[in-house]
C-alpha cells in the first residue's frame, strides 16, 4: 500500500493533513479500511508489516511496543531492524516538520528477553525517541486513571482514553508543554516537546476497528488542532533583520549540518560494508570484493571454470582459488569439494591454496544463532584438501582488527599461502587456524 502523492485538499482549499496510523494490527485490530476521510485531513492505516515509510506523512500515530511481538514459546522477541529504521525515519520526519504522537498504556523499562534483559531504549521505539529527547519515564504498578488536562484540545481525547501506568520528568528548558497530569498536578502522563514530539496516554476500551479508529480519530484531531493553534505563520521579510548573533549561529547550524551529512554518509558506507554477512550468490561476491579491497587485498573475477574469485599476492599474482557461498545453515564438505574441483578444471597443482568464504545460518535472528563453528570435520577435511574456510563473520572481523591496528591485511595472505587449509577462525581469542580435533580441544 503507498500514500497518494497528491497533497489532499480540504473545503476550503487548505492542503489536507495526511496522518499515518501505523501498526494497529499487530495488536489484533482487523483493518477494515485503508484511508479515512475527515474535513481537515487523512488517516492512512497502514499494517506493520508493510514498508511505508513514515517521512512522507505529516502525523504519525502509533502505539507504544508496536514492535514487540511474541516468539513461538511466548517470549518477548524485538524487531530490532524495524525499531531503527523507523528510528531513522523519525528523526527525517522531525527536521521536516512533521510530528509523531505515541499512545502509551503501559512502557516498561526493560524487555525480559530469551537470555537477559535488554534495555527497553533499544528495543522499542516509543522508548527510544524518549531518550533521544532526553526524557526520562516510570512505570508504575497501578495504572493512573484520574487525570488533570492542560490543554484544551486534549481535553476530550484524555476525558475518554487517559489511562496509563507511565508518568514522565521532562528536561527543565525542554521546549514544549505538559499536556495531562495526574488528578494532583504532581506526574506528567501527557506531553508534547518542539510542537512535534506527542505522548498520550491511551487505554483502547477494545482492540476492535470502530473503538481504534474513534480513538486515532480523537487523538489525530487534538493534535492537528494543537499545531495549528501553537503555529505562527512569519513573513519572509523578517529575515531581512537578523539580530547581532543569529547570522553567527546560522553559520554554525549549517556547518553541524554538513558534518552531520558526512557522517551519515560514512554510517551508511559502513552499514553497506555488512551486506557480507545477510547476502547470498552475486550480491555476497561482490560485497567480499568490496570488503577486501577496502583492507587493501586484491582480487580478481574470472569464472573460467565457475570459480568466484583469485586472491592476489602484493605483487598482483595469483596466490588462491576462492569460492564464495550463502548457506542457510552450517557449512558443510560438498562445499569445500567445490574449491578443490575448481582447482582440478583450471589444472592446478594440489598445493596451490584454495579459499571458501562462506556466509552461513543466512535467515539467523541473532548474532548466537549466527556464529556457530565450523565443525571440526568439516576443518579437518578442509586442511586435507588445502582449503581455507573463512565465514563472513569471520572476514568481518578480521577487517575490524586490521583497522583497530591489531593485525596487518597481509596476515590473511600469508595464513592461506603458508598453512595448509582448515577453519580460520577469527573471535575476541585472536587469529587462529583450526586443523584437527586438538586444536578445537586447546580452546575448550
Amino acid at each position: 500500500m503507498s500514500k497518494t502523492t497528491e497533497p489532499q485538499q480540504s473545503g476550503a482549499g487548505r492542503q489536507k493533513i495526511n496522518v499515518l496510523a501505523y501498526g494497529f494490527d499487530r495488536f489484533g485490530t482487523r483493518l477494515n479500511q485503508v484511508t479515512i476521510e475527515l474535513e481537515d485531513m487523512t488517516i492512512f492505516f497502514v499494517s506493520a508489516r508493510e514498508s511505508v515509510s513514515w517521512a512522507g506523512f505529516d502525523l504519525v500515530v502509533f502505539r507504544a511496543g508496536t514492535f514487540l511481538r511474541q516468539d513461538e514459546l511466548g517470549r518477548p522477541v524485538t524487531d530490532r531492524h524495524a525499531v531503527l529504521r523507523r528510528k531513522k525515519e523519525f528523526e527525517q520526519l522531525f527536521r521536516a516538520g512533521g510530528a509523531v504522537c505515541c499512545l502509551v498504556h503501559a512502557l516498561p523499562r526493560e524487555i525480559e528477553g530469551r537470555r537477559d534483559s535488554e534495555d527497553a531504549k533499544e528495543a522499542l521505539l516509543s522508548a527510544a525517541i524518549l531518550s533521544l529527547c532526553g526524557v526520562q519515564y516510570t512505570l508504575h504498578k497501578r495504572d493512573i486513571t484520574i487525570q488533570e488536562s492542560h490543554v484544551q484540545e486534549f481535553a476530550s481525547y484524555l476525558s475518554r482514553f487517559g489511562q496509563t501506568f507511565n508518568t514522565y520528568e521532562i528536561p527543565p528548558k525542554a521546549p514544549g508543554a505538559v499536556l495531562s497530569t495526574t488528578a494532583d498536578g504532581g506526574a506528567v502522563t501527557g506531553f508534547e516537546l518542539y510542537g512535534r514530539v506527542f505522548y498520550l496516554p491511551c487505554m483502547f476500551p477494545s482492540n476492535t476497528w470502530d473503538d481504534v479508529t474513534e480513538v486515532v480519530k480523537t487523538c489525530a484531531a487534538a493534535v492537528v488542532r494543537y499545531r495549528t493553534r501553537m503555529a505562527t505563520e512569519l513573513p519572509g521579510w523578517l529575515d531581512e533583520l537578523p539580530y547581532p548573533e543569529e547570522a553567527e549561529l546560522a553559520a554554525q547550524l549549517e556547518e553541524l549540518e554538513e558534518q552531520r551529512s558526512a557522517i551519515q554518509a560514512q554510517l551508511e558506507g559502513f552499514r553497506d560494508r555488512k551486506k557480507l554477512l545477510v547476502t547470498q550468490s552475486d550480491p555476497l561476491v561482490d560485497a567480499v570484493i568490496e570488503v577486501l579491497d577496502w583492507i587493501g587485498i586484491a582480487t580478481r573475477r574470472d569464472e573460467k571454470y565457475h570459480e568466484d574469485l583469485w586472491l592476489l599476492d602484493p605483487d598482483g599474482l595469483d596466490l588462491a582459488v576462492g569460492e564464495v557461498k550463502g548457506l542457510g545453515k552450517n557449512v558443510r564438505r560438498p562445499a569445500v569439494n567445490q574449491v578443490d574441483n575448481h582447482r582440478t578444471e583450471l589444472g592446478l597443482e594440489e598445493d596451490t591454496p584454495g579459499i571458501l568464504i562462506v556466509n552461513t545460518f543466512l535467515d539467523a535472528s541473532s548474532l548466537d544463532a549466527k556464529d556457530q563453528q565450523v565443525e571440526p570435520g568439516v576443518a579437518r577435511h578442509a586442511a586435507r584438501v588445502n582449503v581455507t574456510v573463512i565465514r563472513t563473520l569471520d572476514l568481518f572481523r578480521f577487517v575490524c582488527m586490521v583497522f583497530t591496528g591489531e593485525v596487518e591485511a597481509t596476515e590473511l595472505l600469508d595464513v592461506i599461502a603458508d598453512q595448509g587449509g582448515g577453519w580460520l577462525r577469527i573471535d575476541g581469542r585472536g587469529v587462529k587456524l583450526l586443523k584437527n580435533d586438538k586444536d578445537y580441544h586447546s580452546d575448550a
